[in-house]
């Protein structure tokens, strides 16, 4: 009774306005709800005006520009209607009939109704409306039948696959064999031979057909023939055509694939969420276990009453129209920029995709993609069958490159000789293998084991050759070398290049030219003359403010890949990142990768949580410079090469200083005393403003050593800006 009075008030039945404070009470017991005014009444406008505004204005944004984007469409007024309503409060789990919470009659009289309009439309004996989205929905498949570590092909991501079918940065990529398929590279067409090859090789589980960037039909018969004949299932992944295979525009995998996905937005045209299709009825069990419990909760039922309002859409003759319209756009726009001298993969489309080639145009997906949103027109940036591009590339990227060339006269000699004792003694390394002629340079009387003493004239000139096409081909912003200025005249000659062809691209100097630790080696290790190089050193610091910009360059750890060596912690980094940056430097940090060229977690897990810091505190070091002082305290970094050693133990009385305009930070790189923190340096200054930035506390972070993780106590350092 007092469950149900309490649900009376909560309802309003009784109440006119929800005054803050109201309850009710029932005997000794006592129940108080709280809601503030107009909380069952008021419109969004009114309540959050700041959401009302950014929705509307994305509103705008929708009905004036042109949408691009393949995986984009709007939806009807229906579908949004049914997302707003009292579903949104129901949780369930389970499915229809089989639910573990009460109150489910009307959720199951939706849902079912989902389920059987999505068998009707795509005549299939089987389907799940519950997937929050396609990646869920192939997530399941996965996990109904597939064990970690099994084997997947699938059509590899930068040839037009999709994340889910086994990226590495995706959970799939990172628990199962993954085994990739790609496109002809003369025509961009799935080439079948090669997946017949693949599979008779790598025998898989489960073999994947459909994609996120590949615009042409698909044979499905084929690929289950393929499956078939090494007895795996087939899964058609459909998110990118699912609206054409409604409309009758395309074929249907469901006749041949074991299981299909779909997506319910695209040119399906509903809200967003996932499908789960199958011809054979006996996989309900199996699959519906895939979904709940096994990757996802409660059913997002205000979802799949959208789903159900879509599906019947798509059920009326009218969608048949729709379905042969979009894809009669895609080919006449397909065709269009072909005409026009655009190239386009595979010359056209079989579905709503138009994948565009811009290396012909010299041009980035990035760049594209933001002129054309300038112009009302929004697409998306993707990669292409071949492209060496990131997926973010942007036009903006700058990158610098390092060469240990001149090194390799010395390094290259040791191959000429044997081991002196042990089981190989006298053995002759590689060097001396008449095979190996083209891959070491030939044996020479120059005894030194770190840089060249006498290299004559021609390793000079070749090493010359080189670093010219190096920076002819990639016009690097940074130039690094592992020592002083080389071979003299030769090296000067290089830099030359260096900085003319950078004046030459841009119409100014902006290259720059490193050479790392060069007065330790004076005469040994090249040559540093003042003016034309800027100073690296080696894992240490300058003593104060330098003049000119120098660098620190350092690993995590060591400069190879060693699991065992300890890493710097990420307060460690912090802590010299604020030192260099106050003395005019720059921090070059080598986070050291595995031979496959991935992090590990100890890598990844640090690198993570100096961005966390620099989140906060990045205004105290980007586009900074010194102050009249780097710093106040007793604690300091060693300044000669390769001597950074250990965490120091800074106190509350050590400060690093940056400065920007008018604004002075101020970087505390320790624990504060009782009585907070104390900056002498600021005696004479005149403050008129002060703020702390707010993760100034203790936290508790990790210390690896040996793949293990210890936890200590330490001071995450915190910056206060002064203005």
């Amino acid at each position: 009774m007092r469950v149900y009075r309490l649900y009376r008030v909560y309802q309003g039945a009784r109440l006119s306005k929800y005054e803050l404070g109201r309850c009710c009470a029932e005997t000794e017991n006592t129940m108080t709800f709280f809601c503030h005014p107009g909380y069952f009444d008021a419109g969004l406008g009114d309540v959050d005006p700041e959401i009302h505004a950014a929705l509307a204005a994305e509103e705008d944004r929708q009905r004036d520009g042109v949408e691009l984007i393949a995986s984009e469409n709007i939806v009807s007024r229906a579908t949004l209607e049914a997302l707003g309503t009292a579903m949104v409060n129901k949780t369930v789990e389970g499915y229809p009939g089989r639910r573990y919470y009460g109150g489910a009659e009307h959720a199951d009289m939706i849902e079912q109704i989902a389920i059987d309009r999505a068998k009707a439309l795509f005549g299939c004996d089987y389907a799940n409306v519950q997937p929050h989205s396609g990646s869920q929905a192939n997530l399941a498949v996965f996990l109904a039948f597939l064990k970690p570590g099994d084997t997947v092909l699938s059509m590899s991501l930068s040839e037009g696959g999709h994340l889910s079918h086994g990226s590495t940065a995706n959970l799939t990529g990172k628990w199962f064999n993954i085994i990739h398929y790609g496109v002809r590279e003369d025509d961009g067409f799935i080439d079948p031979d090669q997946v017949q090859v693949l599979a008779e090789k790598h025998r898989p589980k489960l073999i994947i057909c459909g994609g996120s960037a590949y615009p042409r039909c698909i044979d499905f018969q084929a690929f289950r023939a393929v499956a078939d004949s090494v007895d795996a299932i087939l899964l058609a992944d459909m998110a990118h055509f699912a609206g054409l295979v409604a409309g009758g525009a395309h074929s249907s995998p469901i006749p041949h694939a074991h299981v299909a996905t779909a997506t319910t937005y695209k040119n399906l045209r509903g809200a967003r969420g996932g499908l789960i299709l199958a011809g054979d009825p006996s996989l309900e069990r199996k699959l519906n276990s895939g979904v709940f419990p096994g990757v996802q909760g409660s059913v997002m039922l205000n979802a799949v009453a959208a789903k159900a309002v879509c599906l019947g859409e798509a059920l009326r003759p009218e969608f048949q129209v729709y379905a042969h319209t979009v894809l009669n756009n895609a080919r006449v726009l397909a065709t269009t920029l072909v005409e026009r001298g655009v190239d386009v993969v595979t010359g056209g489309t079989d579905t709503p995709i138009i994948l565009v080639d811009l290396r012909p145009k010299n041009l980035t997906g990035a760049a594209a993609s933001e002129s054309l949103e300038r112009a009302g027109l929004t697409c998306n940036k993707n990669g292409v069958p071949g492209d060496m591009q990131p997926p973010n590339i942007t036009s903006g990227l700058r990158f610098g490159v390092s060469e240990h060339l001149e090194r390799t006269y010395s390094w290259f000699n040791t191959n000429k000789g044997a081991d002196t004792s042990g089981p190989y003694a006298g053995v002759p390394y590689d060097g001396n293998d008449s095979r190996m002629v083209d891959f070491y340079i030939e044996k020479h009387n120059d005894t030194s084991m770190c840089y060249p003493d006498n290299p004559g004239d021609v390793w000079p000139q070749h090493w010359k050759s080189r670093i010219l096409d190096l920076i002819d081909q990639y016009q690097p912003d940074l130039l690094y070398t592992d020592g002083g200025v080389p071979f003299g005249e030769v090296g000067r000659e290089m830099i030359a290049h260096l900085y003319n062809n950078s004046v030459q691209q841009r119409g100014q100097l902006d290259a720059v030219y490193a050479v790392k630790n060069p007065r330790r080696h004076e005469g040994n290790h090249g040559d540093y003359v003042d003016g034309f190089a800027t100073l690296d050193i080696e894992r240490g610091v300058v003593e104060g403010i330098a003049e000119e910009p120098w660098q620190t360059d350092t690993c995590l750890g060591g400069w190879f890949y060693d699991s065992l060596r300890p890493y710097k912690t990420p307060e460690t980094v912090i802590h010299m990142l604020a030192d260099i940056v106050s003395k005019n430097g720059c921090l070059l940090l080598n986070a050291t990768q595995r031979p496959d060229g991935t992090l590990d977690e100890q890598s990844e897990w640090t690198v993570k949580e100096i961005g966390k810091w620099i989140e906060v505190n990045g205004k105290a070091i980007y586009e900074t410079r010194p102050w009249k002082q780097f710093g106040e305290g007793p604690t300091a970094f060693a300044t000669s090469t390769k001597a950074e050693g250990e965490a120091r133990q800074f106190t509350g009385e050590d400060f690093r200083f940056t400065a920007k305009d008018d604004t002075l930070y101020a970087i505390a790189m320790g624990k504060p005393s009782r009585g907070g923190w104390l900056i002498r340096s600021l005696e004479s200054e005149k403050v008129s403003r002060l703020k702390l930035h707010k993760n100034v506390r203790w936290t508790t972070i990790y210390s690896f050593f040996s793949m293990k993780r210890t936890a200590k106590e330490a001071f995450r350092p915190s910056c206060v800006t002064f203005a």
